[in-house]
């Protein structure tokens, strides 16, 4: 649903993921730097930074500091760990990178485009990462459609489609 909190899934999924395949590079992705900026971005450092004290923002990425490296992973030896933010408007700007996990925030919109989903698919290759798409079904057809929709509609175990209404979101007005 629109306004129901989907953007707020992502950085407590996306630490979930850290805990469990370790140091190394993730991404956040939306359609554009503007809609980075907006929501997921601020998002991300509330609770990466101000809640839970984990590291800070330096340009384009959220850095995981050595304390907060050693919090996630108390047993792991200091690994440079970062959350890279990037943009689908632009396919090849998601290349040149290997990621652990992937959150694409509004993938459902017309500028992120099919490329991108599959450089981050190919970027997640080595460490078989998963994705969290959190958005609203714009269209009724396109790629998101056919590769999640459609894929999960056919019950494939590799896809979730978790869908809420607005109204579950307390802060939605009646």
């Amino acid at each position: 649903g629109a306004q129901s909190g989907k953007t707020a899934l992502g950085p407590p999924w996306l630490l979930d993921e850290m805990q469990a395949k370790g140091p190394g590079n993730y991404i956040l992705v939306a359609p554009s730097f503007r809609l980075l900026e907006k929501q997921a971005v601020p998002t991300l450092n509330r609770f990466f930074g101000t809640l839970l004290k984990l590291g800070h923002l330096v340009g384009n990425e959220f850095r995981i500091s050595e304390e907060g490296h050693s919090r996630i992973w108390p047993h792991i030896p200091f690994e440079p760990t970062r959350i890279i933010f990037g943009y689908a408007e632009n396919p090849d700007s998601l290349e040149s990178a290997t990621y652990k996990a992937v959150v694409c925030d509004e993938a459902g919109q017309k500028a992120f485009k099919r490329q991108s989903w599959e450089a981050l698919l190919r970027r997640l290759s080595i460490h078989q990462g998963r994705a969290l798409i959190t958005t609203t079904p714009y269209f009724s057809h396109g790629w998101l459609k056919e590769e999640i929709y459609d894929r999960w509609i056919a019950k494939d175990p590799n896809v979730e489609c978790i869908q809420f209404a607005s109204r579950l979101n307390p802060a939605f007005p009646e």
